[in-house]
């Protein structure tokens, strides 16, 4: 699927790194910054019961060992249709969560 690949290659743009993980095994050892994210949903939008636009959506996770405020603002820009789940702290990482929804290329 390119849309996958285009929006890895853009994560890894946005992230300055090739530090971004799809879907990792929990045998993967992280290094940070980095990114992970994984696929959540097909949304499909409907009219006259006929499909006229869907919607790959991901989950997306910046995970780093400071807080750095930009980093939404930065992916909020990046992408037309992203949506910030939440902001939280594991384990000493800062977490910044993402909805990102791709549309399906014909």
């Amino acid at each position: 699927m390119d849309n996958r690949l285009e929006l890895h290659n853009k994560l890894c743009d946005l992230l300055g790194s090739k530090n971004c993980y799809f879907q990792p095994p929990s045998d993967i050892l992280l290094k940070y910054p980095c990114i992970v994210y994984h696929e959540k949903d097909i949304i499909s939008t409907r009219a006259d019961d006929l499909i006229y636009l869907m919607q790959y959506q991901f989950s997306v996770t910046w995970i780093t060992k400071t807080a750095d405020i930009d980093i939404p603002v930065k992916v909020l820009k990046a992408f037309s249709s992203c949506k910030l789940d939440q902001i939280f702290a594991s384990e000493n990482l800062m977490h910044y969560v993402f909805t990102i929804n791709i549309p399906v290329k014909e």
